[in-house]
């Protein structure tokens, strides 16, 4: 079933001076305030019926009044100072009972451009519109615009099609000499080991996960697990680029360096005692002179006894 044909709005425009208009000044300044809720609810019917005109007699006026609490005869008379002023066109009130205007026509025709067609009764139109040549050059002005517009968005697509394609293509090209790398320095890659590696691929980079295969390597523990171990690492630091890898590393190496040379310049301190001139004497004793005899002896036969041979 077709959905039922629309020819009203679902809301229209409305000027942020609508107040400073001089034609609803003088209408206030003549019926008070209370006429602009009843111009609104005059352009209300207007928008969401027709979308150009309303039908111009006892029920609108009636239900205008009754829908604002208002007299029929206070809506009327609103209603006569809006032809007064030209706000609606008397000409078209009096001729075809409606109550319209050239800026309500315009506005109308401005909010339905994209419509496939849109009538404007002849007899209600107060001002024609483009002859059918301009209208016939503007849509062929814009037919020219939105084809060079999808032309200009199918040529930005296929650029960032092509920056894509060049994109994986640079990360495949570096996940396949990882993979070149590892076995030529580990040993074969295993379908685990490889979706371990392009996993850490995805989450940090390439490069980041080459430096921790070779500072694996270079350390001598041939396993992923250990680069794993260092990917996490850095990982837990918030190390996501390989320059920041990189300085990690060397911060590392020169408190490692600067630590052992502290370790190599250690001096232990000696105690007060064991200083020279703070050393205890030792109290002398006196040597038995038997003993001391006997060691003189000992010490003359071994002198004679080295002189013999």
């Amino acid at each position: 079933m077709a959905r039922p044909r629309k020819d009203g709005l679902d809301y229209y425009p409305m000027d942020v001076n609508f107040l400073g208009d001089i034609k609803v000044k003088k209408v206030i300044r003549s019926h008070g305030i209370q006429a602009v809720a009843v111009i609104l609810h005059l352009l209300g019917t207007v928008y969401r019926d027709t979308g150009y005109y309303a039908t111009y007699d006892d029920d609108l006026l009636f239900i205008t009044a009754d829908e604002l609490n208002l007299e029929e005869k206070y809506v009327k008379d609103v209603v006569e100072k809006l032809l007064e002023v030209d706000f609606f066109s008397r000409e078209q009130a009096e001729k075809n009972k409606v109550l319209t205007s050239i800026g309500i026509q315009e506005r109308y025709r401005k909010a339905t451009e994209r419509r496939i067609s849109v009538n404007i009764n002849d007899s209600l139109c107060i001002q024609k519109p483009r002859s059918s040549e301009d209208n016939v050059y503007r849509s062929t002005q814009s037919k020219v615009k939105e084809s060079k517009v999808k032309e200009s968005k199918v040529e930005d697509r296929d650029a960032s099609d092509l920056a894509e394609a060049s994109k994986l293509s640079k990360s495949e090209n570096e996940v396949a000499k990882i993979f070149e790398f590892y076995q030529n320095n580990i040993g074969m890659m295993t379908p685990y080991v490889q979706q371990n590696v392009i996993h850490w691929c995805n989450d940090t980079s390439p490069e980041l996960v080459m430096l921790a295969i070779e500072k694996a390597v270079k350390e001598n523990a041939l396993k992923f697990s250990y680069a794993e171990a260092i990917l996490k690492s850095w990982l837990n630091q918030g190390i996501k680029t390989k320059a920041e890898a990189v300085a990690e590393m060397n911060r590392r190496s020169q408190a490692g360096r600067n630590g052992y040379q502290k370790a190599n310049t250690f001096k232990e301190t000696l105690p007060d005692w064991a200083m020279d001139g703070n050393r205890p004497k030792q109290p002398e004793k006196d040597i038995d002179p038997a003993k001391k005899q006997e060691l003189l002896d000992q010490i003359s036969q071994l002198s004679t006894s080295k002189k013999g041979q």
